[in-house]
């Protein structure tokens, strides 16, 4: 794990060789400081699908608990359906379309955003409806060290 936290960065390894890595990043904003965004997913390609992201997401949101943080969101391209199921098993659950998020080349992509209620007494505030939105019924609001 590299990183002050709550931000962390996790690397897999094969040997010596990292092959993958998950990146959370926490704002410095006290009033955003309960949630982490998961950023930076990437395992090379001959190591794919062998269970190293599902270990490095699993391990990722350990610590995020550990952390003490409530929410974790992340944006996953539309289309990609391999890591949105991932993400659908680790519990995240899809509240929206940010439509232009990316822009590769000429082209634009949309993405998908999701989050996952860390705490368990919360997993109830989640709703999904027809339309794939996530209802939270509370705000939580945490204050850690300095603002």
């Amino acid at each position: 794990m590299i990183g002050k936290p709550p931000n962390l960065t996790l690397g897999g390894f094969v040997d010596v060789a990292l092959v993958g890595t998950v990146r959370l990043l926490v704002s410095p904003m006290i009033k955003q400081r309960h949630k982490g965004h998961v950023v930076t997913v990437y395992v090379a390609p001959p190591w794919r699908r062998g269970g190293l992201t599902q270990a490095l997401t699993e391990r990722m949101i350990d610590e995020a608990r550990k952390a003490g943080l409530f929410i974790l969101t992340l944006s996953v391209t539309v289309g990609n359906e391999a890591a949105w199921r991932l993400y659908l098993s680790a519990g995240f659950v899809p509240y929206g379309i940010e439509s232009r998020s990316l822009m590769v080349g000429s082209d634009y992509l949309d993405s998908e955003m999701m989050a996952l209620l860390l705490d368990q007494t919360s997993q109830d505030a989640v709703s999904i409806g027809t339309n794939r939105q996530i209802k939270i019924d509370r705000a939580i609001l945490i204050q850690c060290g300095d603002a």
